[in-house]
């Protein structure tokens, strides 16, 4: 429901996964719409939870075109660099995972896939500088279209975000709002970005929403953004950034709001993967 519900509010680009189980829903709401295939961006991944690897890559992605149910996705991801899990592919198997190898046979199957047309686009997610170099430094491998990655006013991987616009790699920012997914189910997150006074004051002065702002502010910075919503109010408040614009004091001022003591990043830190 959530999904025909962001499709009737006007949003056209989906993120999802197979570890997200929602796929054959989004697929129905899709179908439910009426609207052309063509008309909706769709965004799927492989790994994790699944093993990366060259097989099991070509194997993944045969899953998400059945449970989507469709002949292709608009831009298939790596959606981290590791662990490799149970994999077929000898350079992902532990104890003696060789990670560089491993995610190269990844990438390998990625451009089959994007070759076959099945993947409209390919990238990766959560990939650090590191990461990234490993394709863009081999001859011959095509670049990522995309990398998707946290990117919030606690967690600014500004280094990272020079290095992808230098290298005409799209970024693609997630967790907006600095919380993750069950945060305003248990009430228990240490932080509420949206309620932090700078953000709130931003918003009031432009007749806003605190969640506009943040959306608004990454936007200027140069991400495209991900925000997730099963309110249909805030649904549409998300696709209703882009008649207003942030000036440079309130760009650098939200830029500076000081990172929480407690879980500034929400998801795993990259750094942390070989």
């Amino acid at each position: 429901k959530a999904t025909l519900d962001f499709l009737k509010a006007g949003g056209r680009r989906i993120d999802t996964a197979i570890t997200y189980h929602d796929q054959s829903g989004i697929g129905k709401a899709l179908k439910d719409s009426g609207m052309a295939r063509e008309q909706v961006f769709i965004t799927s991944k492989v790994g994790p939870g699944f093993p990366l690897g060259y097989q099991d890559t070509l194997d993944q992605m045969a899953e998400n075109l059945k449970q989507l149910d469709t002949a292709y996705v608009d831009l298939l991801l790596i959606h981290w660099p590791g662990p490799p899990g149970k994999s077929t592919d000898p350079a992902c198997q532990s104890p003696n995972t060789n990670y560089t190898h491993c995610r190269l046979n990844t990438w390998s199957a990625m451009e089959k896939i994007f070759k076959d047309g099945t993947a409209h686009a390919i990238g990766v997610s959560n990939y650090e500088i590191d990461h990234l170099q490993e394709i863009l430094k081999t001859p011959g491998l095509l670049h990522p279209a995309v990398n998707q990655v946290e990117f919030h006013p606690y967690w600014q991987e500004r280094d990272l975000l020079s290095f992808c616009q230098q290298n005409n790699v799209t970024f693609n920012g997630y967790s907006p709002y600095a919380a993750n997914d069950w945060a305003a189910y248990y009430h228990d997150w240490p932080h509420s970005l949206l309620n932090d006074t700078t953000v709130v004051r931003t918003a009031a002065a432009h007749r806003r929403s605190a969640a506009q702002v943040v959306l608004r502010w990454e936007y200027q910075l140069g991400l495209v953004v991900n925000p997730r919503s099963q309110n249909t109010d805030h649904m549409r408040e998300n696709v209703n950034i882009f008649d207003f614009e942030l000036s440079d004091e309130e760009m650098t001022a939200i830029g500076d709001i000081p990172k929480p003591p407690q879980h500034p990043k929400v998801f795993q830190d990259p750094h942390t993967i070989p």
